[in-house]
Parts: C-alpha cells; structure tokens; sequence
C-alpha cells in the first residue's frame, strides 16, 4: 500500500489526512471547505467513524451559544459541507448524522490505526505475546503516514470541547505512534537485521523534526546481537536478548552497535556504503567480562558520538560476575525505575538469606551508571564488627585516604567532598550496624545528590523506599 502524498492525490473519491496539518482531497483535488467549523464537522464524523446525534454535535460546535442559535449555525455548517463533499456521502435524518463509508472514502488515521493494531495493548494477554505476525513493512507504512500531530495547527477557538477532544485524539495517535517506532525497532534488532536498521534509522531522522517527543531529535539507539531466545508475556528473553538491552543502554540517539558475534556474521552481508567500527572492549551493565562492541557506520548516518555509556565511562568498583542473574527481570526492572525517580533517595533491599540480595543490587546499581556521573562505589561492610567504622569505609572506598589521616572530623569532609557530586552509595551487610544508620541519613540531607542502596537497613527518611525479596522458585 503506498501511502504517500501523490498516493492520495491519485485517488478518487473523498480523502482526509489528518495526521498533520489537515488536508482534503475530493477526487485527488485539494477541497477548500472555507470555514474551520465545517472541517471540524467533517473531521469529527470521520474519525469517530459514527453515527452522532445532532445535539452533540451542536454542542460540541457551538458550546458557548444559546440552543436556537446554536441549532441554526448547525444546520447552515451541515449544510455547507454537505455541498462541499456530495449530500449522497452523509446519512442525515432529523436526529442524526452518519458519515457513510464508502469505498472511496480514505482516513489516514483509520489507516494508521489498522497498520498498528498488532502491537495496540489489549485485554488479551495472547494477542499482545511478540511473534511473527506483526509485520514491519505494516510498522514501516504507519510511521511514514504520520506527517505530524493529529490536526496540527488546527483549532477551534470557541469550542473547548472540540479542543479536548482534538486533544486526546492527538495523545493516543502520538503514543501509538512511539509504540510502532519502538517494535519497528525491535523487530529489526531481533532478526539482525542491518539494511532495516539503518532503513529504520533514516526514517527517524527524516520524521524527527515531526515529531521531537520521540527520541529526541537525535535518531534512535539501535543494537544487535545473535542467539537464542525466547518470547514470554510479551517480552523478549535469554542471553542474545539480554545483550541487546545492555548494547542499548551503552549506546547513544543515532547509534547502531553490534556485538562481536553479531559483526563476524555481518561482515559478509554489509548493506553497501555501510561498514563496521571497532569501538573496543568494554564493560556492560551486567557486569560479565569485557566485551567487544561495533558501531555499524553508514555515508547518510551521523559517525561521530560521544564515549559509550559504559562502566568503563564511569568511576566505579563494582566487581565482575562470572555468571547472568537470572529470573529476577521484573524486580531489576522495578528497582532501576525506582532509584531513577528524583524523590527516592534511599532504597532498602530486604529479605531472607540467600534471596540474592547483594547479587540484584550490584546489577541494579550498574544500570544506573548513566545517572550518576562522578560514579557508583560498592560499600563492604562486612568486616566491620563496629558502626563507628562505617564512616571511615565509606571515606576509603571513595579514595579520602589522605584525610582519613588529619585531625579533622572525617564525617564533615566526607560531607564536603560528597556535597556536590551525583554518586550512588551501594552499602552492603549493612544489617549488623544499624546504629551508624542515622549517620547515613544526615549524610544525605546534607548531600542532595547522594543515593543510597543497602539491605536490611530501613532509614527513615520520607524519600526512602524498602523492597522484600522472595526467593525465586525452581522448577
């Protein structure tokens, strides 16, 4: 389906699209209706896709009028545009008004609308599970038919509730709008593939000045990787999957990147102009070993960027697994978006033993490498048998070495040198010093960039947040 200007110039009949600064068409000819209530009329009628009554639509018209009057400059606008548009088009009776939909009556927003009802939230959780059956080429056909916001430009100065409508019309269409950039996306970095990336990328960067909310004005981050994965509940699962995650976060608006096993299968498939850029090893945010990173480069893509959103970008201590954190998706998910909300300044991981209270808290703190830039510093209070020593942890962990050795009073030049710097403090086996615990806090009022992840250690600030883990089941 060609869903382009020329598309509809070239089609007969009656066309609106809407998804834009409003244009009709009647038989690929541009129909200048004259006054902004008969395009509301007929906008209204064709979006709803209803039959309306006359009194809502007088009301929705001519809120502010008296009911005679109001009903009078009805009856003339109806009667306007059905001249404009052909009297055959409208189902009038003397309580309603249906806009017939004929074979020749084409709306962007209809047509949008079925392009994206794959990936639309429904009530079924089968319908919304990631599978074949979205289409990219659907995806692809919907975004290019989003000009711009829904009715951009338009108005109606004396009716509000027009404008409240108009405006909630324009929120749904520009969020299913972000959805379908996002599965194009998606769709894409599953199956690896690079000439669509780069297709998607493009088509960002030629509608972003159309739509600045997604994404910004900077492209999308895209990312690749090979290997097995699963779909479950609507979510994309196992190892290749979850590199594609860490590969995005790492990367910036624009970029497309590649792990090393991805890029040795694409180097004999490059779309031509393209080629791959070795931007070296790096450590991700799943705290594995090292990894090696490609940036896919291409003549009409931006090349430069700046450093990759990396642990290695970032000042930190926190130690490398040897193995995934597996079956805790939901509660990694949950505690990143907590500690990224600017009211949580403190967030307690509780528990009973063995629940992989210090394991969750080392990914989650790495997640957020990109929030805190003068760094994340893991806090080893399990060596000490006194809450006096907790202070002087802190300070060595930080490197205040040299003024762990003057006279003055260590906690206010931790104060000082912690003031004004955005770090989040991981304390962990914090559980046998919890009379050090009103230390801390002071700590944070006095420092309000500071965050602080721990366990069983409930603070009592108003902006900490306490969560209880479960031991995950097997089987």
């Amino acid at each position: 389906m060609d869903i382009s200007d020329s598309h509809f110039e070239s089609l007969s009949g009656l066309t609106l699209q809407l998804l834009g600064s409003p244009v009709i068409r009647l038989n690929g000819v541009e129909l200048l209706l004259g006054r902004r209530k008969v395009t509301a009329l007929l906008v209204y009628l064709a979006v709803t896709a209803r039959r309306q009554s006359r009194d809502t639509l007088t009301d929705l018209l001519y809120p502010l009028k008296d009911k005679s009057r109001a009903g009078a400059d009805f009856r003339q606008t109806l009667s306007v545009l059905a001249s404009k548009i052909g009297k055959n088009r409208l189902d009038i009776t003397r309580s309603s008004i249906f806009l017939r939909p004929t074979s020749n009556l084409w709306v962007d927003t209809q047509i949008f609308r079925k392009l994206t009802a794959p990936i639309r939230p429904t009530t079924s959780v089968a319908t919304c599970e990631v599978g074949t059956s979205v289409d990219p080429q659907s995806l692809i056909r919907a975004v290019q038919l989003y000009r711009s916001h829904f009715l951009s430009g338009f108005f109606l100065k004396d009716s509000a509730v027009f404008d409240d409508w108009q405006f909630f019309e324009q929120e749904v269409l520009q969020r299913e709008y972000a959805s379908a950039l996002r599965r194009l996306v998606e769709l894409h970095q599953d199956r690896g593939e690079l000439e669509a990336a780069i297709d998607a990328q493009l088509l960002t960067k030629s509608t972003a000045a159309k739509q600045s909310s997604v994404e910004g004005s900077g492209g999308l981050r895209l990312s690749m990787d090979v290997g097995r994965s699963e779909t479950n509940n609507g979510g994309i699962l196992g190892p290749a999957a979850e590199r594609v995650r860490l590969l995005l976060q790492a990367a910036h608006q624009g970029q497309i990147l590649l792990s090393a096993t991805a890029a040795e299968l694409a180097r004999e498939a490059l779309p031509e102009g393209a080629e791959l850029y070795p931007l070296g090893v790096h450590r991700l945010s799943d705290l594995g070993p090292p990894q090696a990173i490609f940036q896919l480069q291409h003549p009409e893509l931006k090349a430069e960027f700046p450093s990759l959103t990396t642990l290695d970008s970032r000042p930190n201590n926190l130690p490398t697994q040897s193995t995934r954190l597996v079956g805790r998706e939901k509660d990694l998910e949950t505690l990143n978006d907590l500690l990224r909300q600017d009211d949580v300044r403190a967030l307690t991981l509780t528990g009973p033993a063995g629940t992989g209270k210090t394991r969750l808290a080392l990914r989650v703190a790495a997640g957020l490498i990109d929030r805190f830039e003068q760094g994340i510093y893991l806090v080893d209070l399990a060596p000490l048998t006194s809450a006096d020593g907790v202070i002087p942890t802190i300070a060595r962990t930080l490197d205040l070495r040299d003024s762990m050795n003057q006279k003055t009073n260590l906690f206010e030049i931790l104060k000082g040198f912690l003031r004004n710097k955005r770090i989040l403090l991981l304390l962990d086996n914090f559980e046998h010093l919890l009379s050090a615990a009103a230390r801390v806090e002071k700590l944070l009022l006095s420092c309000p960039s500071v965050s602080v992840l721990n366990g069983n250690s409930p603070f009592q600030l108003c902006h900490c947040q306490r969560r209880v883990l479960k031991k995950i089941q097997s089987g």
